[in-house]
């Protein structure tokens, strides 16, 4: 019994160790924006009471403005994880469904990027100048111009989100951020470097 006890007693500080291990690494890996003095929270818009676009931007304006009040905090809004079928103009859309590109998109009021310190390799962030009345304008990060755009520059060139017959416009890639890491969707443990678009959201 006692060499039983023992025996499971190990197997359980190995896998402890494991566990610990993983955690330390995940620590410590990079993951391309800062995470120190930095909070996030979730807003709910209801539909009953928020029903129109500018409603929703307006409410919006109030936090961000209040929030703005606080001594020492610099907000910002994302609203992440926005699937849609990439288009990129000039190229011919796939025959089949199945051959779609989906494409990861979030729409960011101005100082995100420098609020969570994620680097501008080429060209501009998007700014409050690039608003409903501007030409609409796009910034990519550093994987979706690997994988989609190769060896040419992506700046000046212009993506879509949507079916062709349904996307709302076509919008030029103003700039190029460094790539961020994120936990896979099918994998609790595995970090991805996933490709994005960044939309102004007052756009």
């Amino acid at each position: 019994l006692v060499v039983t006890e023992v025996a499971l007693s190990l197997m359980l500080l190995a896998a402890a160790s494991l566990v610990i291990e993983s955690f330390v690494r995940m620590r410590t890996e990079p993951l391309g924006f800062r995470t120190d003095h930095v909070v996030s929270m979730s807003v709910d818009f209801p539909e009953t009471v928020y029903a129109k676009p500018e409603q929703r931007m307006a409410l919006l304006d109030r936090i961000l403005d209040r929030l703005r009040s606080l001594p020492g905090v610099e907000p910002a809004f994302t609203c992440s994880d926005i699937r849609e079928i990439l288009l990129v103009e000039g190229r011919p859309m796939p025959a089949s469904p199945a051959a779609y590109v989906m494409m990861t998109g979030e729409f960011i009021t101005p100082g995100y990027f420098h609020i969570l310190g994620v680097p501008l390799q080429r060209g501009r962030y998007p700014d409050a100048h690039d608003d409903e009345r501007g030409e609409k304008v796009v910034a990519i990060n550093e994987e979706m111009a690997r994988r989609y755009f190769g060896g040419n520059d992506a700046i000046g060139q212009r993506i879509a989100f949507g079916e062709p017959k349904d996307h709302t416009a076509w919008m030029k890639i103003v700039g190029i951020v460094g790539s961020t890491r994120r936990i896979s969707p099918f994998n609790d443990m595995a970090w991805e470097t996933a490709a994005m678009a960044f939309v102004p959201l007052r756009q």
